[in-house]
């Protein structure tokens, strides 16, 4: 196994600030917002980000494991691999949240990384992601290159 490249969705494949600005107006609540936000609802409010996504086909060649890992609620797993369909991006696998995770996004995705570097053993790592907390704890933590879909 030659490459394994880890992407992320909102933020980084995915616009998503439609879908936070109507779960906002719509859901002033806390916790309505994030329910509403974590649902397929308004998912259809999301655009691809065509920088990112052309960079991200860029490092897939035919030695390339690609894996989604998204702080997304598993609830939204149709909606997702609907859009991955929709952009170009065939994921060998893809993991969300379970119903109940509240962890932090890097704590979560933490987890991951470090059974995808067991089970895959690769030669080399790629992570794109948008959350300063994620690129940094896994940077830290991790002998992977991590880049910033902020800068793409």
């Amino acid at each position: 196994m030659a490459k394994l490249l880890i992407l992320d969705m909102d933020g980084t494949l995915m616009d998503t600030s439609a879908r936070f600005s109507e779960c906002q107006r719509l859901y002033p609540n806390k916790k309505d917002f994030w329910n509403c936000f974590q649902s397929e609802t308004y998912m259809g409010l999301d655009t691809p980000k065509a920088n990112v996504i052309t960079f991200a086909k860029s490092l897939i060649d035919n030695d390339t494991v690609v894996v989604v890992v998204s702080g997304r609620s598993e609830k939204q797993r149709t909606k997702t691999l609907e859009q991955l369909k929709t952009i170009g991006i065939n994921a060998n696998e893809v993991y969300l949240r379970k119903e109940k995770d509240f962890r932090k996004d890097y704590q979560f995705k933490a987890e991951i990384v470090s059974q995808l570097l067991q089970k895959y053993s690769p030669e080399e790592v790629v992570m794109l992601d948008d959350s300063d907390d994620v690129i940094s704890h896994i940077s830290s933590n991790f002998s992977i290159r991590v880049i910033d879909a902020k800068k793409l």
